[in-house]
């Protein structure tokens, strides 16, 4: 048990450090292409990860690491838990929406919102890539801080559908 308390705490004070420096990352120009493929690219010699991007060329200003390890975050967990994971996208004037869906068990509507909460895991616990349920609050938390957003809802491939607002210049 006392070992269980100091991996919480580690855990707990790695997840507080990361949030702090993330806040003062610079912002970069990054077209969305640039984007998802350096999200992706770990993923895709053993997954079925496929983008479907709409003007993939167009750039937008934002802290690219924190983008890029929330998109990552999103993407392994589709992994752990599906077989299809899909990225799509849509631009909006302040906006940039990204969508990772999944064919996988999805989350009941009732239990997304604490999905988001630090230290909770799904149902189905840890998947291929292990995790202590900090990563989808972590992300949740880094979308926040920039004036964005990350819901969960149903996806059209049966599973989860990961929704990221990002602003398009980000000023936080």
């Amino acid at each position: 048990l006392k070992k269980d308390i100091r991996d919480m705490e580690y855990t707990l004070n790695t997840y507080l450090d990361y949030i702090r420096e993330q806040k003062h990352e610079p912002l970069v120009k990054i077209t969305l292409n640039q984007l998802i493929n350096s999200a992706t690219y770990d993923f895709l010699d053993a997954h079925d990860v496929s983008s479907n991007l709409q003007d993939g060329d167009n750039e937008i200003t934002c802290r690219f690491d924190m983008i890029r390890r929330t998109l990552i975050n999103v993407i392994e967990n589709a992994c752990d838990h599906a077989h299809q994971v899909r990225i799509t996208n849509k631009w909006e004037k302040e906006y940039l929406i990204v969508a990772v869906d999944d064919d996988g068990p999805g989350i009941p509507p009732n239990q997304r919102q604490v999905m988001l909460e630090p230290f909770t895991r799904g149902r189905h616990g840890r998947g291929l890539y292990g995790g202590v349920g900090v990563g989808l609050a972590t992300s949740f938390d880094n979308m926040t801080m920039i004036g964005g957003t990350l819901s969960l809802e149903q996806s059209d491939l049966g599973g989860l559908c990961v929704r990221i607002t990002i602003p398009r210049q980000s000023e936080n």
